[in-house]
């Protein structure tokens, strides 16, 4: 929650309205690299320690992503000025090549696109870690017999089994934490540089992540969402 003073000179603070937290969000930038989940969490205030450390998590990884984004933008910059310098460009060397230099930019914006990608996938990767390990502490607390074993999906049904939701609810939360594991398996495998999308049982194939904002932006709602409704669960118990 965000605040403001009262225009009404009283001193008070007043909560601002959704949409002046989305604008005061945006207008602070990484100014404040501990708030940066707040926008995927919706502005949501936890109270759970372990839902406090899963938040500092999460606006690391958007921390990572953004600050890769800034410094990509500037690079970005300089390497387009210097191809259009390039172009046309006469030069008494007899060794000058224009094609070479241009292939040059080319071969270090194309770096430049690829590092993006990876920091975007690096980022909606941490956060879906960040979220299996705040699922591995809400278990320890409710059922602290329950096996610590397997991945997100494997614990995640045990942590439902626990919660008891209602069967389309248990249906919504599970189909998104498939999307999750596969996004971060498609993450795994793209950093082989393999091109192709891993194969799926059955000898077909699903589509493959595309790693991108939006991507990424996705993933960090997604895993915000589950966050909020699993601290509202643990607090039934």
């Amino acid at each position: 929650m965000y605040y403001r003073e009262d225009p009404d000179g009283s001193g008070e603070l007043v909560p601002l309205s959704h949409d002046e937290m989305v604008a005061d969000y945006w207008a602070s930038g990484t100014e404040w690299p501990g708030a940066l989940a707040d926008l995927y969490v919706d502005f949501h205030v936890f109270s759970r320690v372990e839902f406090l450390v899963f938040r500092s998590r999460l606006s690391a990884a958007v921390f990572l992503a953004r600050s890769t984004e800034a410094t990509a933008e500037r690079t970005q910059e300089v390497l387009t000025q210097g191809r259009k310098s390039i172009v046309g460009a006469r030069h008494d060397s007899v060794f000058w090549d224009e094609g070479a230099a241009l292939d040059h930019v080319d071969e270090n914006l194309y770096a430049l696109d690829e590092a993006r990608a990876i920091a975007c996938g690096a980022a909606a990767m941490t956060a879906v870690a960040a979220l299996e390990s705040l699922v591995d502490d809400v278990l320890s607390g409710v059922a602290p017999l329950a096996k610590s074993s397997g991945g997100l999906h494997q614990k995640m049904t045990r942590l439902l089994d626990r919660i008891g939701p209602p069967p389309e609810i248990r249906a919504d939360v599970e189909s998104a934490v498939k999307i999750l594991r596969d996004r971060r398996n498609d993450y795994a495998h793209a950093l082989t540089g393999s091109p192709w999308p891993p194969a799926q049982t059955g000898g077909t194939s699903r589509p493959h992540t595309k790693f991108d904002g939006e991507t990424m932006s996705d993933t960090l709602f997604e895993v915000g969402s589950l966050a909020i409704w699993l601290e509202e669960q643990v607090e039934r118990l």
